[in-house]
């Protein structure tokens, strides 16, 4: 079942994949382009304070989530 970690496959949920297909990486760089706007327009337009560190934080955090599924082909 795609998107459930399991013991058959927390060893590769919780590993990084090497290198991705060359179509996979320009979605990533794509995705990636999105992200950085999104925290561009936090940081002009949120003030300097602990949510808007946490906001960028969960940002990140879902810039690698897609990111890692995009590497993994959806698998998890």
């Amino acid at each position: 079942m795609p998107g459930k970690i399991t013991m058959e496959n927390v060893e590769k949920v919780f590993t990084s994949v090497p290198k991705m297909e060359e179509a996979n990486a320009k979605l990533a760089a794509e995705v990636t382009k999105g992200f950085i706007e999104l925290a561009r327009t936090v940081i002009a337009n949120v003030p300097d304070c602990a949510h808007r560190s946490a906001a960028l934080r969960d940002i990140l955090g879902a810039k690698w989530a897609c990111i890692d599924a995009i590497a993994k082909g959806g698998e998890i």
